[in-house]
């Protein structure tokens, strides 16, 4: 079994920028919301006009950001597949009903993989933050050497 707590907090390390963005975002939409509340008092409609397109694309900014920090990977961080591939020594993990892409399956998931050019189904053994692949006959597959 192989600890991946590094590699979570890399994954986790990947979206934690959001907050400051996501603060900002919604003082500018306040303030702009505050502005055409007070041009409308004034009666200068253009003012308003402006003030209601401005927050409209900001919020468009907002849901386009949320969109791409949380659908995009983190840079320079293998997903699942391709860390427990590199690990063990095997290519193409697959999950029989889907690996996550950033985060641990879960325990005893049933999975295929290829292994000196053969097809292998096996089982990803998850335990806390530590990750194993055991093969059709149950045995463990030892991590490869670096």
């Amino acid at each position: 079994m192989i600890d991946y707590s590094q590699w979570l907090e890399s994954v986790k390390m990947g979206h934690d920028g959001l907050i400051p963005l996501l603060i900002v975002f919604v003082l500018a939409i306040m303030g702009t919301i505050a502005l055409n509340f007070m041009s409308d008092s004034i009666g200068d409609t253009r003012f308003g006009v402006s003030a209601v397109l401005t927050s409209t694309l900001l919020l468009v900014f907002i849901i386009v950001g949320i969109l791409v920090k949380f659908c995009l990977p983190p840079k320079d961080t293998p997903s699942f597949a391709q860390r427990t591939g590199q690990v063990f020594g095997v290519e193409r993990i697959v999950c029989d009903y889907g690996c996550p892409v950033y985060g641990l399956p879960e325990d005893r998931t049933s999975a295929n993989w290829m292994q000196d050019g053969k097809l292998v189904h096996g089982t990803i053994i998850v335990d806390g933050h530590k990750v194993g692949l055991a093969g059709p006959d149950g045995e463990p597959l030892k991590p490869v050497k670096r």
